[in-house]
């Protein structure tokens, strides 16, 4: 009769292992039909620090040059307002846009634009990305697209358009 009782409890916890085993193969937040090993990784969207310690993020933004990122004609046409709002929609779509997703901007006398940022491309240790920005004035739209990398000091620098 003893011996009944140990081969019952080797199966009681032999079983158990079995049900915890069963329980460890599927984690929580993975679809049930997908292992992990063949789920892809989730690409950072988040820009790399910038390398000059203090640079905030508002010096950077005022001092990045609108002119550069906006047609010519478009960028004429433009009140301060609007190119203060193109300046800064401009720059944080580089600096924090998802590649893909437009950023808006509206002024005060009827423009509106909006920026399409690149993913971030690290050349000579330096972030980069490609832009297309948009401006319509009146009925007119005008664009401007390429390349811009940002410096050491924050700004944002069009190195190719």
């Amino acid at each position: 009769m003893h011996v009944t009782k140990i081969k019952i409890v080797k199966s009681f916890v032999m079983l158990a292992a079995v049900f915890a085993v069963g329980a460890c193969s599927r984690t929580v937040g993975f679809p049930a039909n997908q292992s992990i090993a063949t789920l892809t990784p989730p690409v950072a969207a988040t820009p790399l620090q910038a390398s000059v310690p203090g640079a905030t993020t508002q010096a950077a933004r005022q001092s990045t040059d609108a002119s550069l990122f906006i047609n010519a004609q478009a960028f004429a046409k433009l009140s301060e307002n609007e190119k203060s709002e193109a300046a800064s929609a401009q720059f944080y779509a580089l600096q924090f846009g998802r590649p893909g997703a437009p950023r808006r901007w509206s002024g005060d006398k009827g423009a509106t634009g909006k920026i399409t940022v690149g993913p971030f491309v690290r050349v000579n240790s330096r972030d980069c990305r490609e832009f297309v920005h948009e401006v319509k004035v009146g009925e007119e739209e005008l664009s401007q697209s390429g390349t811009s990398c940002r410096d050491i000091d924050g700004t944002w620098k069009v190195v190719a358009s």
